[in-house]
């Protein structure tokens, strides 16, 4: 949406402004806020005929109506007219509660304050990294209900977490033992030993940039290779002989190669499967 307010307002107003119309309105797109969207497109139509100042006090009073009409969904008053559009934006953006590693911080803030507001102060200062000082006289109204769903939001933050940090020491398990059955370096533990960021990757991803290769393998040895790229990806023993065999089938239509490799899959999951 920013794109249509820029055309609009591109050359008519500061460059200040115009950065913090695009901080606002890229923090509305997180909320899924679109409301607004009529009322932008209808003000590009209407540029033409209107003055600078106009064009100005129009498309700052949309946005800024939106921002209200969001806060209010949420039950909060915050004195948006007392903050920066960047420090606004940040918050707007701060109120989504994206999954971070705050999250443990925001929890305790929560159980330990005995004012609503006060944790609402205490946990933007926390995503804001400022002082409570500086935001506590622009929020007013925190409802305990909205404290509440925050911490609701939170745990389910974690609860993630825990799950990312579970599925990602089931795969480095899995990969190693894995790597243990083989005598070739694999695609899979390469990446993984690159950087654990690269856990969960698609592996329609590697498989293309190794495909040229892989099918000068022998089957058992392209079968290694594509285990362990799937491994990489996240899939557990369970699902891994057939997802193993739906991207070979991919690579190669040799019935002879897929035959091959599918003996070798149906040997190296049996393996895994006694591991410890």
């Amino acid at each position: 949406m920013f794109d249509e307010l820029s055309d609009i307002l591109r050359n008519r107003v500061s460059p200040e402004v115009l950065s913090g119309i695009s901080e606002l309105t890229l923090a509305l797109e997180k909320h899924d806020a679109v409301m607004y969207k009529d009322r932008i497109n209808q003000l590009a139509m209407d540029a033409n005929n209107k003055d600078q100042i106009t064009l100005h006090d129009e498309a700052i009073a949309i946005v800024y109506g939106q921002i209200n009409a969001l806060l209010q969904q949420m039950h909060l008053v915050i004195d948006v007219d007392n903050l920066q559009m960047s420090r606004l934006a940040r918050i707007l953006e701060a109120l989504v509660f994206e999954p971070s590693d705050d999250d443990d911080e925001l929890v305790r803030i929560i159980e330990e304050s005995e004012d609503s507001v006060d944790a609402l102060v205490e946990i933007l200062a926390v995503k804001l990294i400022c002082q409570p000082e500086e935001i506590m006289d622009v929020i007013h109204v925190v409802p305990e209900e909205t404290i509440t769903a925050i911490g609701e939001k939170l745990q389910v933050n974690l609860r993630g977490s825990e799950r990312a940090t579970e599925g990602l020491q089931e795969t480095v398990k899995l990969l190693n033992q894995h790597a243990g059955l083989t005598i070739d370096t694999t695609v899979g533990m390469e990446s993984l030993q690159q950087s654990t960021e690269l856990v969960g990757t698609d592996p329609m991803v590697l498989l293309e940039q190794h495909r040229e290769k892989m099918l000068a393998l022998e089957p058992a040895q392209m079968a290694d290779q594509v285990i362990s790229i799937v491994l990489l990806s996240g899939v557990g023993v369970d699902e891994l002989l057939d997802e193993v065999m739906s991207y070979i089938e991919m690579i190669t239509h040799d019935p002879f190669v897929v035959q091959k490799a599918y003996k070798h899959t149906v040997n190296r999951v049996a393996e895994l499967r006694k591991q410890p």
